[in-house]
């Protein structure tokens, strides 16, 4: 078994403008995953910077906060309790439209690489 405690990962800021605590990685954790778990977070009135994973699925769970998560061309709010599905090789971004922080957790199938990450600016949203 394996137990972390989120408060003591550490944060940094992601390539497309989230704050990333990677939760489990087979890469890091030497387990045999076939995804990868990450929290992300965002403050209020933030938003990612649009981005696409080549090769890999995402599945976003909302656990605090108010969204609008642009896929291709669908634009769904979203909130804590309500997940989104994101197919590979489709531009996304979120934007946090609350008034408090929006913590997310972003499953990736299969796990998460930077070769397969390609991220755009903010004004090609």
């Amino acid at each position: 078994m394996i137990k972390k405690n989120i408060a003591s990962l550490a944060a940094f800021t992601a390539g497309d403008a989230t704050t990333i605590r990677e939760v489990f990685h087979p890469e890091n954790d030497k387990l045999p995953l076939g995804y990868s778990l990450a929290e992300a977070r965002l403050g209020p009135g933030a938003s990612s910077y649009p981005h696409i994973l080549e090769n890999q699925s995402e599945l976003y769970l909302f656990v605090q906060g108010e969204a609008k998560v642009f896929v291709g061309e669908e634009v769904e709010k979203a909130e804590a309790g309500e997940m989104v599905w994101i197919p590979p090789g489709v531009k996304q971004y979120v934007e946090n439209i609350g008034k408090v922080e929006l913590v997310f957790y972003c499953i990736v199938n299969p796990p998460w690489e930077k070769s397969d990450e390609k991220i755009f600016d903010s004004s090609t949203k």
